[in-house]
């Protein structure tokens, strides 16, 4: 019975999406949310409670998510779902270029953005750049299919993504330079896939001018919104003059940890290519990754969502190689399956091995890996001797693509984890939040003990951070002070854990908390990095806070101040911290 498959293109895709959006989904409301998301997300929540909103410079995510805190209430899954929408949503677009890059390489790229573990990362961060990313490919696709009006649509959203639209703007200017220059004959070649006979631009930039000032303004209601354009382009060009990025170093081997499988074929698509192969479309798509790649490293604050603009590009041109690659009817197809099986088991055998080696440190294992090389090359040299050289090279591409394959899975899975050793990760910015949901159990407790309800209770922060805003962000009497105890015994106190300990401390109970966990790079030997490679362990540093409760507060408790005397009144806010936009 000869197999249609055709008929299961669609299903293909399907189960991709679905695969795709429960790797976005799972787990968003017990990863505590990092500093920069609680910063758009307590201006999202802002513009709920019709507060004194701060300039913001994500309009279309505050617009969106203040939408959503509205009908399913504040949470972390509502703060990230307008990115797990738009990220999942990127999974159909290489359904609707399906003649203009094949079938097969289509699916393949669905396939990539669908497990790929930056775009998983990107998509379940509040803020974050999935936004830009995914409505300027939608663009693309638009003007590709002429869907003119969707396309200016498209267009008119990204432009309101945030400071992440500019870099992806820069890069494909950029390259479309460079391409001319260094290809001046290729241009007549790109030209017609690019260009756009008839398209009604007059409409065009009505609905694109339309869909940014109802879109920028939430419908009008705030105004103020359409300022946030300007603010995200500032945002961007501070990244060129700011500091704090991560190191240059770390950006090339986040790419080469995480991005294994694509840049394999990536690479395989560059030896043909240099080889005098024809594709001026791939060639652009070169320039397109390698021009960004250079802003991102020359970029003094870079960070990690920075690379979302280098892995569209990248999944495209794996996509194309592993497409041209797996083309054609092989004369067996046992034969270089059973080699990809081969090489497959194979890689499992090398990653044990060093595994074991991470343990017992032994020489002969290195050697073993070598071996291990060399039993693959030999099994592909015999293979091309007995059958042919395209069974022998679709073996070995099957049996990449079955172990980096499992190794991107692996990886996506891992995107989810709500552990703190997810600070290990290199698709997100140091530091990583801790445990923000053992601090509010906690304080859920105690007012709950003392007031009947989980969000009464009086409390006075010495700490102002938005990630604890956030997670104090319905209990009712909270003051950020810089000092507390001057003027009276607060039931609870929170401090940094390096801090002295409060006034009237003898009343006081303390509770540690871990709050933040960064990475320490700098102190890794090799035996380290292979470790973090396998395992994600490593050098940490921690800071935390501390909650003080009132000794009252507790059954059986009395509140009794160290000299003895009675308890003054209750602190106001008075001497509270500026505003949290206000902060240098």
């Amino acid at each position: 019975m000869k197999i249609d498959w055709s008929k299961l293109e669609i299903p293909a895709y399907l189960i991709l999406f679905i695969a795709g959006l429960a790797l976005r989904w799972s787990n968003l409301e017990t990863v505590p949310l990092s500093a920069p998301e609680a910063t758009h997300a307590l201006q999202a929540l802002d513009l709920v409670r019709f507060a004194s909103l701060s300039p913001g410079d994500h309009p279309l995510y505050l617009a969106l998510t203040s939408l959503f805190f509205f009908q399913f209430g504040d949470n972390a899954t509502a703060a990230r779902l307008v990115g797990v929408l738009a990220g999942a949503s990127l999974i159909w677009a290489p359904f609707f270029l399906r003649q203009r890059l094949g079938n097969l390489p289509a699916l393949v790229l669905a396939a990539g953005l669908a497990l790929d573990p930056f775009l998983v990362a990107f998509s379940r961060q509040a803020g974050g750049p999935i936004l830009a990313l995914s409505f300027t490919a939608w663009a693309g696709v638009a003007l590709l299919r002429r869907w003119d009006a969707a396309a200016s649509i498209f267009v008119g959203l990204a432009l309101l993504s945030g400071p992440a639209i500019w870099l992806g703007l820069a890069g494909v200017l950029l390259a479309f330079l460079v391409y001319r220059l260094v290809q001046p004959g290729g241009w007549s070649e790109l030209k017609p896939v690019l260009s756009l006979p008839g398209f009604p631009f007059r409409r065009g930039m009505l609905l694109l001018f339309g869909t940014f000032f109802l879109a920028g303004s939430l419908f009008t209601l705030r105004p103020a919104g359409l300022s946030d354009f300007a603010a995200s382009f500032i945002t961007f060009v501070a990244g060129f003059t700011g500091k704090g990025g991560l190191p240059a170093g770390l950006v090339l081997l986040s790419l080469a940890v995480y991005q294994t499988l694509a840049l394999t074929f990536v690479s395989a698509r560059f030896f043909r290519l240099f080889r005098g192969e024809k594709s001026k479309l791939d060639v652009f798509f070169l320039f397109w990754m390698g021009v960004t790649l250079l802003l991102i490293l020359l970029k003094p604050a870079r960070q990690p969502e920075d690379l979302a603009w280098v892995i569209l590009p990248l999944w495209v041109l794996a996509a194309r190689e592993l497409g041209h690659l797996l083309s054609g009817k092989p004369q067996t197809w046992y034969v270089p399956w059973m080699q990809g099986a081969l090489i497959l088991v194979l890689m499992l055998v090398g990653t044990l091995n060093l595994a074991a080696y991470l343990r017992d440190q032994q020489i002969l294992r290195l050697a073993f890996l070598g071996g291990l090389v060399v039993i693959g090359v030999i099994v592909t040299l015999l293979i091309g001797a007995g059958w042919n050289n395209q069974d022998a090279v679709r073996g070995v591409v099957w049996g990449l693509t079955w172990g980096l394959g499992l190794l991107l899975v692996g990886e996506a899975l891992a995107v989810g984890r709500p552990e703190t050793s997810r600070a290990l990760e290199l698709w997100q910015a140091p530091p990583a939040t801790g445990q923000v949901q053992y601090l509010q159990t906690t304080l859920g407790d105690l007012a709950e003990w003392n007031s009947g309800r989980r969000d009464h209770l009086q409390v006075h922060s010495q700490v102002n951070d938005p990630v604890l805003r956030w997670a104090l962000r319905n209990h009712q009497e909270v003051a950020y002070t810089p000092v507390a105890g001057a003027s009276g015994v607060p039931p609870v106190i929170i401090t940094s854990s390096d801090a002295a300990q409060p006034a009237l401390s003898a009343s006081y109970r303390g509770q540690d908390f871990i709050w933040q966990v960064s990475p320490d790079w700098e102190k890794y030997t090799p035996l380290d990095w292979l470790n973090w490679l396998l395992y994600r362990r490593g050098v940490v540093e921690q800071s935390g806070l501390t909650l003080w409760a009132r000794g009252d507060l507790f059954p059986g408790g009395e509140l009794v101040s160290s000299d003895g005397e009675a308890a003054p009144d209750q602190p106001t806010n008075e001497d509270a911290f500026p505003p949290l936009e206000e902060l240098p």
